[in-house]
């Protein structure tokens, strides 16, 4: 019995640590994590390729825009460009926000997509 509670406990410290995430330490580190949760919660249909994740520290998060490329491959107007949502990243944890589920702008947590879909393009 005590084997197997003492398993269990490791069981869930390890589970624990690993849904942590790392901190943020600076921009590129935040841009970065933007694009890797972009991906993994099908954020966007937009091609990565085709997307700007410009950062500004805002204290205890980065603030990441995430804004489309135009012209050539990605198409449109090479002069403009579209903010398509926001990402907050918490810098002690890496714990992220968005605004990429609805239109009013406020910042909500991220949702696992469903397994059969890949709507993001690397």
């Amino acid at each position: 019995m005590n084997r197997l509670l003492s398993f269990l406990l490791g069981l869930t410290f390890i589970a624990s640590a690993c849904a942590q995430s790392k901190p943020i330490k600076n921009d590129d580190d935040a841009a970065a994590r933007a694009e890797d949760l972009t991906t993994q919660y099908h954020l966007t249909p937009i091609k990565l390729d085709c997307l700007y994740f410009d950062t500004a520290d805002e204290g205890n998060d980065w603030l990441v825009r995430v804004r489309t490329k135009q012209g050539g491959e990605c198409g449109g107007e090479p002069d403009v460009t579209q903010t398509v949502y926001f990402m907050k990243l918490r810098k002690s944890d890496g714990h992220a926000t968005t605004t990429a589920y609805n239109n009013d702008g406020n910042f909500e947590e991220l949702k696992r997509a469903p397994a059969s879909s890949s709507s993001v393009s690397k």
